[in-house]
């Protein structure tokens, strides 16, 4: 008995000299770039000098560097028995959920978990399911054939609004989830209480249709959050004057002088010599040729110079379909476009073709940004009064655009677009494509998938109307 004693110490002894070993030999790197040049005593073997740089790292250092072994071992398939146990080491062996449970830290009640940044499941993502008894060699004729379907399904696929749909279950909802805590929520359903599950995300990327995005919305990327009022471009002639403006006048001939006039509330500005004149809700053009008319007819020998100086500030509403909508203060300079700007741009569901300009509950313009993004368009960029209101309704008709074209995407289409102006819109077919070979596919009123064939060199196909639907 007692012989067998000391050799089953020695077994573990030498088990534990063997995972030290490894351990040392994996953490010698760290080592030596916390603490330099590292000698080892022989091959295989740690040497004192690197015993003692461990034991004087803290311990999460320490922790953190058995943790990567322990990683490092399980991708390698080593036995847990070969491991390196963290006694040797001066510190205690972390448990078997140590890892998970610093990947989830709880917060206080009710604000979830902080995940640390691991990825988590969006619409759309691709996971594959495994399932395994909670206890080795438990199973029955029920567990088994449920574990076999489910398995048969890998991989799954979240549909848009983020749930998994597994055989024989009920849509299951696992949008912002981690893997961690996906497995979680579907070991939570009594059927499958009996498994371990584990759920691997697959970073796989969009292709096909799936893989095209609408086209104009990056025009907003990193927009500012604040809109500065603009100082240092032209007037134009056609900027109506109002309260907070200033206008600066140059008097030369028998008088040299040079002054600036602030319009008030009442829409006047006091002019020396000349009195109190109404400029308010005027175009600066008109404006400016009146004052210069008035000063060469009531002061002889005078003329003056009318300049646009500081443009005031003024408040309009930014609705519908934007990210931030409320009230905005801009510059008095401001058009329809640079408001969109002010409040982020415009939602993935808002329309970019139809961007009205509201005045006194009327639509007094409506801006096809379309005109700006493929031709550089800007006239239809409205300036803004005090009160206007920019409202975003939401996407009209969607065509979907792929293949062999230039600009492949998803794009808004007017009512009774045909199929040229969607290859338009595209920027056109690339020397590769085969206009003989297009494909027009389109949900039906029975909601299913139609497909046909359409030779784009015949007027006919290209003439034909699309209709509204993600697939084109």
């Amino acid at each position: 008995m007692a012989l067998r004693t000391v050799n089953k110490i020695n077994s573990v002894a030498a088990r534990a000299t063997r995972g030290l070993a490894r351990v040392l030999r994996t953490l010698a790197l760290p080592l030596v770039l916390c603490a330099g040049p590292a000698a080892v005593a022989q091959e295989g073997q740690p040497s004192s000098e690197q015993l003692e740089l461990f034991k004087n790292l803290p311990p999460e250092q320490q922790e953190a560097l058995l943790a990567e072994y322990a990683r490092s071992r399980e991708k390698s398939g080593e036995p847990a028995s070969e491991r390196a146990p963290g006694r040797e080491l001066g510190g205690e062996r972390p448990p078997d959920d140590t890892r998970a449970k610093r990947r989830l830290t709880p917060l206080a009640a009710g604000e979830g978990y902080e995940t640390q940044g691991l990825p988590r499941l969006a619409a759309a993502a691709s996971v594959i399911i495994d399932l395994k008894p909670q206890r080795e060699g438990e199973a029955d004729e029920e567990l088994t054939p449920l574990r076999d379907r489910i398995l048969r399904g890998n991989p799954y696929q979240l549909d848009r609004f983020g749930r998994i749909q597994l055989p024989g279950f009920e849509p299951l909802p696992l949008l912002g989830l981690t893997e961690e805590l996906a497995a979680k929520r579907l070991a939570s359903d009594p059927e499958l209480s009996a498994f371990a599950i584990r759920v691997t995300m697959l970073p796989l990327e969009p292709i096909g249709e799936e893989a095209l995005e609408p086209f104009g919305y990056d025009l907003f990327t990193d927009s500012p959050s604040t809109f500065a009022p603009v100082t240092d471009v032209p007037v134009p002639s056609d900027y109506v004057v109002g309260a907070g403006d200033v206008l600066r006048v140059q008097l030369f001939g028998n008088v040299n002088r040079s002054f600036s006039l602030e319009v008030g509330r009442d829409g006047q500005v006091s002019f020396p010599q000349i009195g109190p004149i109404a400029v308010g809700g005027t175009r600066f053009a008109d404006v400016k040729d009146d004052l210069e008319a008035r000063v060469s007819e009531q002061m002889i020998g005078v003329r003056a110079n009318v300049e646009m100086g500081e443009t005031r500030s003024i408040r309009i509403f930014l609705l519908g379909e934007v990210p931030q909508p409320g009230s905005y203060t801009v510059s008095g300079l401001s058009t329809v476009t640079s408001a969109l700007f002010a409040g982020g741009g415009i939602n993935r569901v808002g329309s970019l073709r139809n961007v009205q300009l509201k005045r006194s509950g009327r639509v007094v313009k409506a801006l096809d940004l379309y005109d700006l993004l493929l031709r550089g368009d800007t006239s239809g960029d409205a300036p803004l009064l005090p009160g206007d209101v920019v409202f975003i309704p939401t996407v009209g008709a969607v065509v979907a655009v792929s293949g062999e074209v230039l600009r492949p995407a998803l794009y808004e289409i007017e009512p009774g677009a045909t199929v040229v102006e969607a290859i338009l819109l595209s920027g056109g077919l690339t020397p590769k494509a085969d206009a003989h070979e297009a494909r027009l596919e389109r949900i039906n009123e029975r909601g299913e998938r139609a497909v046909t064939n359409v030779d784009l060199s015949s007027l006919a196909a290209r003439s034909q109307r699309l209709q509204k639907g993600r697939p084109a």
